[in-house]
């Protein structure tokens, strides 16, 4: 491994998401729960794709 390799690998490393989500992420993941609790979702299925 060369020392572009390793610099590309710390690049890569640093660009691995974190693990807990952002406070808006947060936000979203909550409201899509109830949104999904209350029947308000349409199946993958559903969805005319033509």
């Amino acid at each position: 491994m060369n020392i572009s390799d390793d610099t590309t690998l710390d690049e890569m490393i640093r660009s691995i998401p974190e693990d807990e989500p952002a406070p808006d992420e947060s936000e979203a993941i909550e409201q899509a729960r109830a949104e999904y609790a209350r029947g308000e979702f349409v199946r993958h299925e559903d969805i005319n794709w033509n």
